[in-house]
């Protein structure tokens, strides 16, 4: 089916936006408009010159309906934290792009299944995450979004992508110190996840877009992976890497860690620390293997090497310590 998306808004350019956004951009494939907060010359070197920027203020609906003429698609990649109020700017979002005549939402995900696969009438594929006050503003896009579908108003695509690698690393999702050489583990390191690279990830978004509109992407939660490992066997793999000197590994229970950063939230008490304690299950705890992904569907044939990426990234983050 030939693609109707020629025009696409891109909300986002942080650990995981900005490189999405240059892989989608250098496929060719989509005229992309780059919404931003600040004033658009503060990206003129860090965005590619064939993305057109424009400034919105996002708490305002006639700015964005008006920055939303004309396209045909919204990805958003925004950071996802604990004073985002990531569902309300979405349901913004959404609700500008519908009257601006937007055909098609990809909402800010990029992590591990947060609604549970059984939201589809199949088999399931992630097992579902029990709610909690985390995870429940990504839940409530998902609902707005397909009720919007329901009503015929916009098409979406919900992208689960695992565990991001590169971008867990960045933010300590994944503790690392490459410095001290010291590891924190989720239980000991021994949960399997599924993970996907950011150049897989970003193909999937150009496979996506580029069939916005067929059965096998419109209205779907779609699952993509490029391998299943754990962060016992990604820390062996730095450890191999930088010369095999053992690091230090510090257990943490996920458990323990997930209840007493619940007990916060529920005393008011919500940081940075209760937000990496409450999704430290979905992501490490052993909660989101996938009995399969839709690599097949989007035309992802070529999946990349454990190995190879994490060796990369490790090389990396020991230069610059």
């Amino acid at each position: 089916m030939a693609t109707s998306i020629k025009n696409v808004a891109w909300v986002g350019t942080g650990r995981t936006g900005k490189p999405l956004l240059d892989i989608v951009a250098k496929s060719n494939n989509f005229k992309i408009t780059l919404l931003v907060r600040k004033p658009a010359s503060t990206y003129t070197t860090i965005i590619p010159p064939s993305i057109k920027v424009v400034q919105v203020d996002f708490q305002s609906h006639t700015s964005l309906v008006s920055a939303l003429q004309g396209i045909d698609a919204v990805v958003n990649v925004l950071t996802f934290g604990p004073a985002s109020s990531i569902d309300l700017v979405e349901i913004a979002l959404i609700n500008a792009a519908i009257e601006a005549g937007v055909k098609f939402f990809i909402p800010s995900e990029w992590a591990p299944d947060s609604a549970g696969a059984n939201v589809l009438e199949e088999q399931w594929i992630g097992r579902t995450l029990r709610p909690n006050v985390v995870i429940a503003p990504k839940r409530s896009v998902h609902n707005y979004l397909m009720a919007r579908a329901g009503q015929g108003k916009i098409a979406f695509a919900v992208v689960f992508t695992g565990v991001i690698i590169p971008s867990s690393l960045a933010v300590g999702m994944i503790s690392f110190d490459f410095k001290t050489k010291t590891a924190l583990l989720p239980d000991d390191g021994i949960h399997l996840f599924p993970a996907t690279t950011l150049t897989t990830a970003g193909a999937a978004v150009v496979a996506i877009l580029s069939n916005a509109l067929s059965p096998t992407v419109k209205n779907r939660f779609v699952h993509i992976s490029d391998f299943t490992t754990s962060q016992a066997e990604i820390l062996s793999i730095v450890e191999e890497t930088l010369g095999g000197t053992p690091w230090t590994r510090k257990n943490v229970p996920v458990k323990g860690f997930f209840d007493q950063s619940i007990s916060n939230i529920e005393k008011g008490i919500y940081g940075v620390k209760e937000f990496a304690g409450v999704l430290t299950s979905p992501f490490f705890g052993g909660g989101t293997t996938w009995k399969a992904d839709d690599n097949e569907i989007l035309g992802l044939d070529e999946r990349q090497n454990l190995r190879l990426e994490v060796a990369a990234l490790a090389k990396q983050y020991a230069a610059n310590n």
